[in-house]
């Protein structure tokens, strides 16, 4: 699920490597309402799975966004 990360390092434009789990959305580089809305979106075509919006902000940090991400497409597969 590294490759989370990576799509979002390519969604911020930051270097490779960057992104190691610890951070917050929020406090990426060019974080907004609208950065924000490509996420979700991002998460939607590469996962093909819906993430409330409250669920992914309410993420302490990227590895926990991760670990949401995992459980919902687990369950998904279990249905």
């Amino acid at each position: 699920m590294t490759q989370l990360y990576a799509h979002l390092e390519e969604l911020f434009e930051v270097d490779p490597g960057t992104i190691t789990g610890q951070e917050k959305l929020t406090e990426l580089p060019g974080w907004s309402s609208l950065m924000f809305v490509s996420v979700i979106a991002m998460i939607d075509e590469e996962y093909e799975v819906s993430l409330e919006p409250k669920l992914i902000i309410g993420c302490e940090n990227i590895k926990a966004l991760r670990l949401a991400l995992e459980e919902t497409l687990s369950r998904q597969r279990a249905a």
